[in-house]
């Protein structure tokens, strides 16, 4: 498959074009990384196809849960994650 096919493929994969799969990605509040894993092409066909679009991605604080940080260690632990100060 040839790196112009992804399109085709998607559109074949979820039965709508790329774009408005895109777009719902983006609506879904999905970070640009788990689109692109999700999708099955990379973050950087993704980032060129979105500027070609103009389609502006969500904020990184109105993330979909999925795809926000999640704190390291034990959050009730009132020293933080690295323990006790000596």
């Amino acid at each position: 498959m040839t790196k112009f096919q992804w399109k085709k493929r998607i559109a074949k994969e979820f039965g709508r074009p790329a774009e408005v799969v895109i777009r719902d990605f983006n609506n879904k509040h999905f970070s640009k990384n788990k689109a692109a894993i999700g999708m099955g092409i990379d973050i950087e066909t993704l980032n060129s196809f979105c500027k070609e679009q103009k389609i502006q991605w969500c904020k990184r604080k109105d993330f979909n849960a999925l795809c926000k940080a999640r704190p390291r260690g034990n959050k009730n632990n009132p020293w933080g994650c690295k323990g006790k100060p000596k």
